[in-house]
């Protein structure tokens, strides 16, 4: 008997799911949701042991970095692994890198004429591409493979989806948009006194950790709380900056001291550099649904311009320089005054009609059912 759904993520979900502390499930996409309502859902996580570590690190890497296509065979190519997937139903790819690391299992069950049904999640398909040009049709050439191979592919930002339309428009059938939803049930405002400091969370590319550096230093008399693994301690090294090393794998803090954080600051900055990718969405919906606003760089691969604006429910910035940014932070008004209190509301009022988890499960569900 096949099973209904199985999900393969990178890692980060079965420590979760086996703690006993609360946590937010949009980084799950529907995985707790279905679980609830089918029988068989499983999950399979990328194991990387010292054997798949070290092939990753003198081949897959090298040969990824060459066609920028995330092509990591050994964290799922296992007997085990081959069997779920041709058992399956429906798989869920949960990222680009899990969908081209997952190649090799697809082109077994074809083979075994086993192929379950296939939905990839897309962010960041089109972050880097290689300058060589057949290279780059290489790249264009799995990318295509994976979408004929597919039965959905979920773009979790417009840009992107955007973009593969006019790529891809033989598949256009195939694509969904639906923007990235947050756990409204587990990110939410409480009534908690603020904290007169500034919070960057974020361990992606597409953050601008040079600029961060240079906005710090430009505000020494201004306390900042800096949560990730990717900058450098020395250049963050004044008494008024605290770095908490974490990421979502690696946890520096558990998801409630994270929310405590959020909660508590005055603002959540993102710098991000100019990219298709619509970096930073995560953390600014979950900054945003605990009532802290977000000062973010206005770049090209922004997730909404419909219903974000600039001032009402969010802070832009149109270019990283610290006079820019400066001048946008002495603009935002204090916790307790009506206007910070009226963004913080409209932005409230918009995660809860556009940005709920519940829709898309609502989404996903019907996404089985006419699979099924």
């Amino acid at each position: 008997m096949r099973n209904k759904v199985t999900y393969f993520f990178l890692d980060g979900r079965i420590d979760r799911l086996n703690s006993e502390n609360p946590f937010p499930e949009e980084m799950f996409y529907g995985y707790k949701y279905l679980k609830n309502n089918y029988k068989t859902v499983k999950i399979i996580e990328a194991k990387k042991s010292k054997a798949r570590l070290f092939f990753q690190n003198i081949i897959e890497d090298k040969i990824s970095y060459i066609i920028q296509v995330p092509l990591f065979f050994t964290y799922y190519f296992s007997l085990k692994n081959i069997y779920l997937f041709t058992t399956s139903k429906h798989v869920f790819l949960t990222n680009h890198r899990v969908a081209s690391s997952s190649l090799p299992l697809i082109f077994i069950s074809k083979i075994l004429f086993l192929k379950p049904k296939l939905s990839i999640f897309v962010m960041g398909l089109f972050r880097e591409n290689p300058s060589r040009a057949f290279l780059y049709k290489l790249k264009f050439k799995i990318i295509k493979f994976l979408f004929k191979n597919s039965e959905y592919i979920y773009f979790l930002g417009k840009e992107e989806f955007e973009t593969s339309l006019r790529a891809f428009p033989e598949f256009s059938n195939k694509f969904i948009y639906y923007p990235f939803s947050v756990d409204l049930n587990f990110w939410h405002k409480e009534n908690v006194t603020k904290k007169d400091q500034i919070l960057f969370v974020g361990n992606d590319g597409r953050r601008d950790y040079d600029f961060l550096y240079k906005l710090v230093e430009s505000q020494k008399n201004q306390k900042f709380i800096v949560l990730s693994n990717q900058v450098n301690p020395d250049k963050l090294n004044y008494p008024n900056c605290q770095i908490i090393s974490g990421s979502f794998t690696d946890q520096g803090i558990s998801d409630m001291e994270l929310r405590d954080l959020y909660r508590e600051s005055w603002i959540t900055i993102l710098p991000l550099k100019d990219s298709i990718q619509p970096s930073g969405q995560s953390v600014a919906l979950q900054s945003l649904a605990c009532g802290t606003p977000v000062v973010i760089t206005d770049t090209i691969g922004f997730w909404d311009r419909k219903n974000f604006i600039n001032e009402k429910n969010i802070f832009f910035v149109k270019n990283n320089n610290v006079k820019e940014w400066n001048e946008t932070l002495n603009n935002i008004p204090p916790s307790k005054d009506q206007l910070y209190k009226r963004i913080i509301d409209n932005a409230d009022t918009l995660l809860r009609e556009h940005y709920n988890l519940d829709m898309f499960h609502e989404e996903l569900t019907d996404t089985i059912q006419k699979l099924s």
